[in-house]
């Protein structure tokens, strides 16, 4: 079934956003019936707010139940499993209602009346792997890795082929658009845009009287792209740009043009160390990007980006989706939930007579960043000093001699035993001679080698070298993970004190967040952290 719209969208415009301003967001994990070990996908019904997971054993979706007339169907908080399906890499609700699943067992639609079905794309082991699914007005495109398929009934699959390189295509954007007023209302046209290994193809398709037809695809060159990178995600009319892809460490974007022709940007934004970015997602509340080190949030394309609390900020992040106010982030650890955090209102009850001071509770003063940093960084051994240390013993090396001992000992045993006779006047005589003799040899030497080359060029300077890498790789990542719980205490402890009352329940979680805050940094330093925590001054 198509889905018909109601004005032509040029594929070469973009819709426009205004950049929407941050909201803090409070993270919740979502429990769910036999979790698989985290969760690798997410995808929420437009209109309805069903809920769909997948994860390593199969597809999670959230039951819906009739309800009143008036909210005839009703998501609850129970969940049903599709085992079926193998682990799950994407999913995507089509306009008939039905969930897509693309996975490592191939491709399955889960219809309205929940029942589940397989699609077979085409033959082969590698077409059977497909890693997303996407679609716009009745048209699906499936990437696997083995190619890109297109279908327009759900039922029928074509390989693109025209133009695209053999080769495992990661991700697919779509963008649909009616050809002209007047069209049949079944025709359709599509711009496709493909990461097939390495690069970014663009191609158009669509259905004319009934027939699926596939233009021959094209590679856009991207100016400044990183070359030595490797796409994974591409999104279509992201945040004011026409197009968006994704690249580890780079966002490459076309800026829709007022007096010339659109062009392309390249940003490099600013990650956690060692992150690599992995998905693009558009929301009401600004640009989310997840990576591999946690969730960032940004108003706009390319940024700034601000890193999420925990545990969303710190956990691998593989995909996001939201509606409303309502952010889901599949993650390594399971299924998160986040909601923009709002300033409460005052009970009524505890509001202050007029011009009375507003009583504050009195909250902890903790250690200055800085000297936290210290700490942590000492009580894991990654104290740059230890480095120096050993440049300098390297560097002394050369002077010292490669000594060698050796020692041996040599015995010697020799025993002889010799017989004769003789007759002398007139006698038999019967002679023997026996003599033994021993001897004992020591020897010991000392050598001394000296390998003056070892002065301007010692040979473990590269495993150093590599190692300190590591090291300094390591303490970045230690130093990261310590700043985020310190700010992410610092701002519980400041929204803990916009309460008068400490028996409120959202005061009472707020100060168990701290606490689980203060406990990692504790795990950090070694129990320093509590310890040094200050009373406030009355």
């Amino acid at each position: 079934m198509l889905l018909l719209l109601g004005s032509a969208v040029p594929p070469a415009k973009a819709v426009v956003h205004s950049a929407p301003a941050l909201r803090a967001h409070h993270w919740r994990r979502v429990h769910l019936p036999n979790e698989g070990g985290g969760a690798l996908a997410v995808a929420l019904q437009a209109g309805s707010g069903r809920l769909a997971v997948g994860d390593a054993q199969g597809l999670l979706l959230q039951v819906q139940e009739s309800g009143r007339a008036s909210d005839p169907v009703a998501v609850t908080g129970r969940w049903r499993r599709f085992a079926g399906t193998g682990p799950v890499r994407d999913l995507h609700f089509d306009v008939d209602g039905g969930l897509w699943i693309a996975g490592d067992r191939g491709l399955w639609l889960l219809d309205a009346r929940g029942r589940l079905s397989p699609r077979v794309l085409a033959p082969g082991d590698e077409e059977g792997r497909v890693r997303r699914i996407t679609g716009a007005a009745g048209l699906l495109v499936a990437s696997t890795a083995g190619g890109a398929f297109v279908s327009a009934d759900g039922e029928s699959w074509r390989r693109i082929l025209d133009g695209v390189p053999r080769g495992a295509v990661r991700a697919a954007a779509v963008r649909a658009w009616q050809p002209a007023t007047g069209a049949d209302p079944r025709d359709v046209r599509m711009q496709v845009w493909l990461l097939v290994t390495h690069e970014v193809w663009r191609l158009e398709l669509g259905v004319t009287d009934g027939e699926l037809w596939i233009g021959p695809a094209r590679r856009p060159a991207i100016p400044g792209r990183p070359a030595s990178q490797t796409p994974s995600d591409i999104v279509i009319d992201l945040a004011g740009a026409e197009l968006a892809v994704l690249y580890p460490r780079a966002i490459a974007r076309i800026l829709p043009g007022r007096i010339a022709e659109a062009r392309w940007e390249v940003a490099y934004p600013v990650l956690p160390p060692g992150a690599v970015a992995l998905r693009l997602h558009a929301a009401d509340h600004g640009v989310w990007l997840a990576t591999d080190q946690g969730l960032l949030h940004g108003a706009a394309l390319p940024g700034p980006w601000e890193r999420e609390s925990s545990p969303a900020g710190t956990a691998p992040v593989f995909a996001v989706a939201g509606d409303g106010e309502r952010v889901y982030a599949a993650t390594s650890i399971g299924l998160l939930e986040g909601r923009p955090a709002a300033p409460r209102a005052p009970s009524a009850g505890l509001e202050p007579a007029p011009g009375t001071p507003h009583p504050r509770p009195r909250l902890p003063i903790d250690p200055d960043l800085r000297t936290v940093h210290q700490r942590a960084i000492e009580y894991s051994g990654l104290e740059p000093s230890r480095f120096r240390d050993l440049e300098r013993g390297l560097a002394r090396r050369g002077w010292l001699p490669v000594m060698s001992l050796r020692a041996g000992a040599a015995y010697d045993r020799d025993t002889s035993d010799d017989h004769d006779e003789t007759f002398t006047y007139g006698e038999l005589h019967q002679l023997q001679d026996r003599s033994s003799a021993r001897s004992r040899d020591f020897e010991g030497t000392i050598t001394l080698a000296w390998d003056f080359a070892d002065l301007a060029y010692p040979t473990e300077a590269p495993d150093l070298s590599r190692e300190a890498r590591q090291v300094v790789t390591l303490r970045d990542n230690v130093l990261d993970e310590v700043t985020q719980l310190y700010f992410d205490r610092r701002r519980a402890l400041i929204a803990l004190g916009a309460f008068a009352d400490r028996r409120d329940p959202e005061a009472v979680a707020l100060e168990i967040r701290s606490r689980e805050l203060a406990a990692g940094l504790d795990a950090w330093t070694g129990g320093w952290f509590s310890r040094h925590v200050r009373e406030p001054v009355p």
